[in-house]
């Protein structure tokens, strides 16, 4: 929920989550996340950070809980390798994205 500390990222495996902030004027919508998308990713890389959005499920919705627990016990296993090299390059698409917008705004 937004405005919590961030203790873990989810990674959808099936379904669709929808992610929005309250404002002044009541909820927006600021994004959504299909199959293999990750939300929540940054709490695992500066988790003294409160949630930016609250995420919620749009459908039935199959997710995998991504905690610090799992992380660093899982160092040598190369499918948990695999999920914080997922997790890394969103982060850097998303900084990718916002540079973009920011450059290109005129």
């Amino acid at each position: 929920r937004q405005g919590e500390l961030a203790e873990s990222a989810i990674l959808v495996v099936h379904g669709e989550l929808v992610a929005s902030v309250s404002t002044p004027d009541g909820e927006r919508v600021v994004g959504a996340a299909g199959a293999w998308d990750v939300v929540g990713e940054t709490g695992l890389y500066a988790p003294d950070q409160p949630r930016s959005a609250t995420v919620r499920a749009t459908r039935d919705s199959t997710a995998l809980l991504i905690t610090h627990q799992l992380l660093a016990e899982g160092r040598s296993n190369p499918v948990i390798g695999a999920i914080e090299y997922h997790l890394l390059h969103t982060i850097t698409r998303r900084i990718r994205c916002w540079i973009n917008l920011f450059t290109y705004r005129g």
